[in-house]
């Protein structure tokens, strides 16, 4: 499906390409480079790479990214420092076989289809990684997936081994319309028992869930760190906010539909307002970006 922002023409003119990069299609050339600027634009919030500055790359051999995707962090990973081993894994062969394309003459890449959801990395990988590298999972699977996910990520890790979670909270806007979807959305997750947490409004409380699963699966915290990816109306960031808006809203409406809290016509109303308000030259937005470096502890013998 091609997913694309209907503006009204009465509005402010948005800025050149914003509608055309609301196309979303890992078949194609295009959205993998649009996917490598989201890329670069996440780097330029920290060190300017694909790594924090606090870690030392030097002292790596063997990186695993779960979940992915195109494979453009594993590409960068694989620009910046060329001796490292990659491995990538993601659910979706469509993703995986753009990774293969896009990282074709990186011999030290090797990329595999997997299930993440359901206890299949162990079986493809062997607990001997330096780093183990998840981005951006909250929103694609259940707490008890993603529960499963992140042990399964601290087994691949040597001991003395690191594990890098990076998310996303909830967007901050002046936009009411999208406080309100975003409230929506919260209020659904909780009463489906799907929620990271019912105790911090406005947020998915994904870091202190992320840090009691992490702790109980004997990893303690080495560095954290949150970042404010700037997403106002002619800012770098606006294109991507757009893109991945569009996405959420698109992957929302079944779920706030089946839950019965809104109508289809009240839905469709929000979703209108949400346009026309992000669409507006006085919008302003930040993205939380929480990035959380652990340590997997010694193997516990019993």
């Amino acid at each position: 499906m091609s997913l694309q922002f209907i503006f009204d023409r009465n509005l402010s003119p948005l800025l050149p390409r914003v509608a055309d990069f609301l196309h979303a299609s890992l078949s194609t050339t295009e959205d993998v480079r649009r996917l490598m600027e989201q890329e670069q634009f996440l780097h330029s919030l920290w060190s300017g790479g694909p790594l924090p500055s606090v870690l030392d790359a030097s002292m790596m051999r063997h990186v695993l990214d779960i979940g992915c995707g195109a494979g453009t962090w594993l590409q960068s990973m694989a620009s910046f420092y060329p001796s490292l081993y990659l491995s990538g894994i993601d659910r979706d062969e469509a993703a995986i076989e753009a990774a293969r394309v896009l990282n074709a003459f990186n011999s030290r890449v090797r990329l595999q289809v997997r299930n993440l959801a359901c206890g299949e990395i162990g079986n493809y990988v062997v607990a001997g990684y330096d780093l183990v590298h998840v981005r951006f999972m909250a929103g694609e699977m259940t707490p008890r997936q993603y529960a499963t996910l992140l042990r399964e990520a601290v087994c691949s890790c040597r001991p003395g081994g690191q594990v890098m979670v990076c998310e996303l909270e909830l967007p901050l806007s002046d936009s009411n319309a999208l406080t309100h979807l975003m409230r929506l959305w919260q209020l659904v997750l909780e009463h489906e028992k799907r929620a990271f947490t019912s105790q911090i409004p406005n947020q998915l409380g994904i870091v202190p869930w992320v840090q009691q699963t992490l702790r109980s699966a004997n990893c303690h915290p080495v560095h954290e760190e949150m970042f404010y990816a700037q997403c106002a109306y002619g800012g770098e960031g606006y294109l991507h906010f757009c893109r991945s808006l569009e996405q959420m809203m698109q992957r929302l409406r079944p779920l706030l539909l089946r839950s019965g809290s809104i109508s289809m016509a009240e839905l469709e109303g929000l979703e209108c307002e949400v346009r026309r308000e992000v669409a507006s030259p006085k919008f302003y937005g930040l993205c939380p970006v929480h990035v959380l470096i652990w340590q997997r502890g010694p193997v516990q013998v019993h």
